[in-house]
């Protein structure tokens, strides 16, 4: 219904269709913990329980740039994971005619910075893995991929 609601849009407005898809909409007063989760984790050092760097390439949208969008009348589309297993086809979503059109984002260490000073401030999460669970799932990590000379290290 979605598809076919877009299909209608441009095919009335042509190339005047707005087509709005962000990705995830992230910074100060996002409750989901989706992104503030691992702003927060990072910040706190050690090793961290993580996907692969460069194995899932989200695109993300400051809440104060959505603010702006909301502003102008365009309603979110918010509904993506920060991740997911598997080939979900949410980092093929390309934003690059927005970019083109004049769309500009915050800055990502703006974004962190105001991010984790909220979480500093906000409090208990609503999701997070346990510190203790993280530990355990770490060690048996490390076991399972040091454990076979002729194994190669795995990344999650």
């Amino acid at each position: 219904m979605k598809a076919g609601c877009e299909d209608e849009v441009v095919r009335r407005w042509g190339e005047r269709a707005l087509i709005v898809r962000p990705g995830l909409i992230v910074g100060p007063d996002d409750h989901t913990d989706r992104f503030g989760y691992w702003v927060r984790r990072l910040a706190a050092g050690g090793d961290v329980l993580a996907p692969a760097p460069g194995t899932f390439r989200a695109r993300f949208i400051d809440a104060g740039d959505e603010a702006f969008l909301l502003a102008q009348g365009v309603d979110p589309w918010i509904e993506l994971p920060l991740w997911v297993p598997g080939d979900t086809l949410l980092d093929r979503v390309s934003c690059e005619a927005a970019i083109a059109a004049g769309l500009r984002f915050t800055p990502i260490d703006a974004t962190l910075a105001a991010t984790l000073a909220w979480e500093r401030r906000s409090g208990a999460r609503r999701a997070s893995l346990a510190p203790e669970r993280e530990r355990a799932l770490l060690a048996a990590w490390r076991a399972a991929t040091t454990s076979s000379a002729e194994a190669p290290p795995r990344s999650l």
